[in-house]
């Protein structure tokens, strides 16, 4: 057993009542142990950042171990208003083993502080936390400090009669980790013209039952299929067992686990599936049956067929047992032609990534194969590109030595001396006269008026 100072004077406390404050944690712990209730250095009610409420948890820090150790065993599993709280060591997360977490369950007679006993036999407890589930059993979850008391927890507990209840225990999984175990069976092989009622008489305990509209056709006969969903995995097991392969309305029933279609696909090995193209409209499922199992067992075999299920869309997909069958059936089939005119592809199964794949190496291959047509005849990659942009330039360069160009005027200049010396009137006059003669070569056969008098009074 561990002491006390493997411990840090801080204790977390959980199931809360969501109305509960620090001041009435600590007045609870008061009341239950009031010699030590002032070693408390503080107590943290964890709250909610946005609205400031109460999550249900928190923090009691202590001056020493001791008084910690005293108020946890006092205060753990004590009724404070509504809820029973729970109260053990606080540890950083990264101290918890995975390992060293058990659940179990127990009868429903025991009570928290006879759960308490019960564990701590076995080992310094962490954390626990126990949960009625209807009047079956408790779940009950335990942290232990290392993994051999985890095991003598599990070891003293699993398989053991307790107050009349068989119990169970293990290392706890944690939802995301675990693998569902399945409840759904897949019935094959049923009549054609099966109903819902006969499938409940015939699994009373299923849950629902699903009745595919696909009609499967084998040596001359009409089947069908179902999905039945049972309420767990131990219902759905002993119907399996014990259904499979019996007798239903002349005929033997086929019964396995459901699969979801991603998993059906990772069930097959790669390369045993085959991908039929260019099916005639007017042959049926069982024409291809009987074509293909001359090369080997069919695992399975699928015509596709439009909405109504009643007309073909011209492709399929094959199944084998093995490799060699799938590569033998794909030579010997591929190019078949079920009447004249027609030629079937059948080819390897891909999926969609690789077909994906496939198709971005073609298009690199058309890209390279382009790129050496241009080198080829000694022209870049975008040259009709350039080309439209250089003729586009010199049709503009065309228009515009088109346009008539305006003539070149010379107008003789004042001198700056001349005109710095000149009175404010002889400079309009001057500067007038100028602009006048301007106006008059730049557009001959217009009348141009003195505009003198329009010319603003320059200083100097």
């Amino acid at each position: 057993m561990a002491t006390t100072q493997e411990f840090r004077a801080s204790l977390y406390i959980g199931n809360l009542d969501l109305t509960i404050t620090e001041r009435d944690i600590f007045q609870a712990i008061k009341d239950v142990e009031p010699e030590h209730s002032g070693d408390i250095e503080s107590i943290k009610l964890v709250k909610d950042w946005n609205t400031g409420n109460s999550l249900g948890y928190g923090y009691i820090n202590f001056k020493n171990v001791q008084s910690a150790t005293i108020i946890q065993n006092k205060i753990n599993h004590h009724q404070i208003k509504s809820k029973k709280v729970r109260c053990n060591w606080q540890r950083k997360k990264d101290e918890f083993l995975k390992e060293a977490n058990i659940f179990s369950r127990v009868a429903p007679t025991f009570t928290d502080e006879e759960l308490d006993t019960l564990f701590a036999g076995f080992g310094v407890i962490l954390s626990n936390s126990y949960k009625p589930l209807t009047n079956k059993y408790i779940k009950a979850l335990c942290q232990y400090k290392t993994k051999e008391e985890a095991d003598r927890a599990i070891q003293g507990i699993d398989g053991k009669s307790l107050k009349g209840i068989v119990a169970k225990a293990g290392i706890f999984i944690s939802k995301k980790d675990r693998t569902p175990k399945p409840n759904v069976l897949l019935v094959q092989s049923l009549p054609s013209s099966v109903t819902e009622n006969d499938l409940k008489e015939l699994f009373p305990q299923a849950s629902s039952i699903y009745i595919y509209s696909r009609v499967f056709s084998q040596n001359g006969m009409d089947f069908k299929c179902s999905a039945i969903t049972f309420p767990d995995h131990e219902i759905a097991k002993k119907n399996l067992e014990e259904k499979n392969g019996s007798s239903f309305k002349e005929s033997s029933l086929s019964i396995q686990w459901f699969q979801k279609k991603k998993d059906r696909h990772n069930a097959y090995p790669q390369g045993l599936n085959l991908y039929i193209n260019h099916i005639p409209l007017d042959v049926s499922e069982a024409a291809l049956t009987q074509l293909f199992s001359k090369y080997g067992k069919i695992i399975s075999l699928r015509l596709m067929l439009d909405n109504d299920k009643k007309k073909s869309l011209g492709y399929g997909y094959c199944s084998f047992e093995s490799k060699e069958q799938t590569t033998n059936a794909q030579k010997a089939l591929n190019g078949y032609s079920f009447q004249p005119g027609s030629s079937m592809l059948v080819e390897p199964y891909k999926t969609k990534a690789e077909r994906m794949t496939s198709k971005s190496v073609a298009n690199n291959t058309m890209n390279k194969a382009q790129l050496t047509y241009n080198v080829k005849t000694n022209r870049p990659k975008n040259y009709h590109t350039k080309f439209n942009n250089i003729a586009k330039k010199n049709t503009k360069k065309q228009q515009h030595a088109q346009k008539p160009q305006q003539a070149v005027i010379e107008i003789e200049p004042i001198p700056a001396e001349e005109f710095r010396t000149m009175l404010d009137d002889d400079k309009r006059e001057a500067f007038g006269e100028k602009i006048y003669n301007y106006i008059e070569k730049a557009f001959p056969g217009i009348n141009v008026g003195k505009i003198t008098g329009c010319l603003r009074i320059f200083q100097e």
